[in-house]
């Protein structure tokens, strides 16, 4: 029999849950207060993988995120893919079927919701894209992602109806510095995106810059230009 210490931390703060969630349960109201626990942060998460520059840690932090126990499975003397064979796709990896089982833990119809989430993967990000990929009723879907947006699965993207402008590029600069991303890397190139257009000041902007990428719709051929 395998173990799983990360489904053991689970099942630990899952019957919290519901010891003090559950209107039933004898400690029901007793709590005296709640906290949320988020995600480390990416400082943080470099240094599980000391060994690793910038861009691998940067990977290291998309394909893992900010979840310790994750991340302490990780020997940064070896490759990222080795790490990411070893931890998540090789047979008998410790990951290798945490998310079915976190889900199983969190929900009840699991099915469902994993045809959602496999609908949004494939790319069906408006609400009757998932519906026709689903043939679930628009209720139910409306339903399904509100839980799934209430666990932090998934999020709703809006976009400005307004045309981006000089401001947002500023904004994006300020994080870029702050992060530290500018001095570790030789070339930083910013990309915005925007469904709106983008301001008559950021136009001539780009004309002059070389670090700078607008893109207007999303489309293969603009993602690979």
């Amino acid at each position: 029999m395998k173990r799983r210490h990360g489904h053991q931390r689970v099942r630990h703060a899952h019957g919290i849950d519901a010891l003090t969630l559950d209107a039933r349960a004898p400690l029901y109201g007793r709590r005296t207060g709640q906290l949320r626990l988020a995600p480390l942060p990416f400082d943080a998460v470099r240094q599980f993988v000391p060994a690793y520059a910038f861009d691998d840690a940067l990977r290291t932090a998309a394909v893992f995120g900010g979840i310790p126990h994750y991340l302490r499975l990780l020997d940064s003397s070896r490759s990222l893919t080795a790490n990411i064979r070893d931890a998540v796709l090789g047979t008998g990896a410790p990951l290798r079927d945490e998310i079915e089982f976190l889900l199983r833990q969190e929900l009840v119809e699991t099915r469902i919701y994993f045809g959602i989430l496999a609908a949004i993967a494939a790319g069906k990000e408006k609400l009757g894209e998932i519906i026709n990929a689903t043939h679930l009723p628009p209720g139910n879907v409306s339903k399904y992602l509100a839980v799934l947006q209430s666990l932090g699965l998934v999020a709703r993207d809006v976009w400005s109806s307004r045309p981006v402008g000089v401001n947002v590029l500023d904004e994006l600069r300020a994080k870029v510095e702050r992060s530290g991303l500018a001095a570790n890397a030789r070339d930083v190139t910013f990309a915005l995106f925007s469904r709106s257009g983008f301001t008559a000041a950021l136009l001539t902007s780009s004309r002059a810059r070389k670090d700078l990428v607008l893109v207007e719709r999303l489309t293969p051929k603009s993602l690979r230009e």
